[in-house]
């Protein structure tokens, strides 16, 4: 009927802005739905809201949300019986309520909107959009309520530490909630940001002692919410090793987090003003029991309402646990290792022993002069994409790459650049899409010799490492600067081996013979085989590398720090 409705009356979904303001001006419509509490001065669009209304009414929907078009917030009304539960809240990162579980008859809330469209279509006067109005209020006037085609349900479970860990575990929670089932399926292809689903009451508690405190009672996701917000402060100054505090509330509940000299304090304020403070835990000892928080809550979400996958609130909070779960892990580590087999890497050299069996050159004498050769003019070129490979300049540009001769000037060849990043390795020309299309091209004569696929997307910048020489195959060494590694045989396209880096901030690379160094701002010093990608060996400490390290003869400096 809804559907109908809006199909018959299509006048009256685009109104203009008086008549969207005019439900401002319904102090009895306003009063109904805020029912004395402290609530926005803005309520839902006339057509939204009555389009709303009449769904519930017949039947067909139990819930509907009004979105707000002045600020970030929306209305959720919710079918219960004879009634309509009424609840406002924000839709920012952090959602305030203004409205809880508000309860209204919906036949006062019939009669209300019934009334703001007759007296809105009456200020309005004559014209094609009040007649439009004036039939959807009589339309409104002449429905009953009829029952729900399929009735809510909840579903009560608990979750987390329901009885004390003991001192082993000082920091621990628990929680019971009341979560409702989903009435129908949403279409497939479609995800959605749901704030509403989000707010299901519950009970959360904490350990003190054997002794357990009630924290929260109501939206305990809220809090769960505001507690990864302050463990995500925590960790980036932990990987900073600098000192820091924050407060971060949640209507009744508040969480402080302080860290000092690499020790985190954590003080809960309960919704009854009790005080829960845990001093000098390590911070893996205070995140954790909050990620594992967050995971418990979504996943009971989750296997109750396998919608709840698609929702957008839902995905970024599965997010940001995971993102702060590696944080802990990069700091946490612990497994170095010493290659056992260090001769056959050996072998290869490095390059500082290759030079330092070459002659030295005989100095310069005399001053350097310049004299031009020959000049050209090149649409979007940086210096970073200039390279010189023997008697050729390659130019790459965002829509050309282009090889001339170094002497004359002379293009050699040249082919359009389609949306792809374009590296010179080795003796030859490699460009990677946006989609991991990669294609090689011989430096000589510009033509392709090879193509592949690289899973994954490059979205940011790619750097490039030669990986061959010698004993060893030509390879390419390409690197994300954030998470993986990737090595492509330059002969055929193919690629080689994936390595993926553990740590939280950008890859750097060295080279030294057969070993790459690899740091990405974890506490680790990983020395990969160039020709196979196998991890050799291992350094770890409490420090973060986020530097390359440099190689002076068999060993290797890993600065540490930012």
């Amino acid at each position: 009927m809804y559907k109908d409705l809006l199909e018959t009356l299509p006048a009256a979904i685009e109104l203009p802005r008086p008549l969207l303001g005019a439900i401002h001006r319904t102090p009895s419509l306003h009063r109904l739905l805020f029912g004395g509490h402290q609530g926005l001065d803005e309520l839902p669009p006339l057509t939204d809201l009555l389009g709303g209304v009449i769904a519930l009414s017949d039947g067909t929907r139990a819930r509907v949300l009004l979105p707000l078009s002045g600020q970030a917030a929306e209305f959720a009304l919710v079918r219960d019986g004879e009634h309509v539960i009424v609840d406002c809240y924000g839709t920012d990162s952090v959602p305030e309520l203004w409205v809880r579980h508000h309860r209204v008859r919906l036949g006062e809330l019939l009669h209300a909107c019934h009334k703001a469209a007759l007296d809105t279509a009456q200020r309005m006067g004559q014209g094609t959009l009040s007649a439009a109005l004036l039939q959807l209020a009589l339309r409104v006037e002449a429905l009953s309520v009829r029952p729900l085609r399929t009735a809510i349900r909840h579903v009560d479970c608990t979750g987390g530490s329901l009885e004390s860990p003991g001192a082993q575990a000082p920091l621990a929670f628990g929680f019971s909630a009341h979560i409702s089932r989903p009435l129908m399926a949403r279409p497939s292809g479609r995800d959605f940001a749901d704030v509403h689903a989000l707010l299901f009451e519950g009970e959360l508690w904490t350990f003190a002692g054997d002794h357990r405190v009630t924290l929260m009672r109501g939206p305990i996701m809220l809090a769960a919410q505001r507690m990864a917000a302050a463990m995500r402060l925590l960790l980036e100054a932990w990987q900073v090793d600098r000192n820091m505090s924050a407060r971060l509330r949640s209507g009744s509940f508040a969480i402080d987090v302080r860290l000092t000299a690499g020790l985190a304090d954590v003080e809960l304020v309960a919704e009854d003003g009790r005080r829960i403070a845990m001093r000098k835990l390590s911070v893996p000892q205070a995140v954790l029991p909050v990620l594992r928080l967050c995971t418990d809550l979504l996943r009971k979400l989750v296997a109750i309402d396998r919608n709840q996958m698609r929702n957008l609130r839902v995905v970024s909070l599965r997010h940001e646990v995971r993102a702060l779960r590696r944080m802990v892990r990069a700091r946490e580590r612990r497994d170095g290792f010493e290659n056992h087999d260090p001769e056959r890497l050996r072998m290869a050299g490095t390059p500082s022993e290759a030079s330092s069996t070459t002659s030295t050159p005989r100095p310069l004498v005399g001053r350097l002069r310049y004299v031009q050769r020959w000049s050209t003019e090149v649409e979007g070129l940086d210096a970073s994409g200039i390279y010189l490979c023997g008697e050729r300049l390659i130019l790459c540009t965002a829509k050309l790459t282009a090889a001339l001769s170094r002497d004359s000037g002379e293009v050699l060849w040249s082919q359009p650049t389609e949306r792809a990043q374009t590296l010179v390795v080795g003796r030859a020309l490699l460009t990677v899409g946006h989609d991991g299309d990669l294609r090689l091209v011989d430096l000589r004569d510009g033509q392709e010799h090879a193509s592949s696929h690289l899973p994954g997307r490059f979205s940011g910048t790619l750097t490039a490492l030669f990986g061959g020489g010698g004993e060893l195959p030509p390879t390419a060494i390409l690197s994300d600067g954030h998470r993986y590694l990737w090595c492509v045989d330059l002969r055929t396209g193919e690629l080689r081996y994936r390595y993926r880096c553990r740590g939280a901030s950008g890859i750097q690379l060295r080279r030294a013979g057969r070993v790459l160094l690899v740091t990405c701002g974890d506490g680790t010093v990983d020395a990969l085989d160039v020709a196979s990608g196998e991890v050799v060996w291992r350094y770890c400490a409490d420090e973060r590398f986020c530097l390359p390290p440099a190689v002076v003869g068999h060993v290797a400096i890993a600065p540490s720090g930012e």
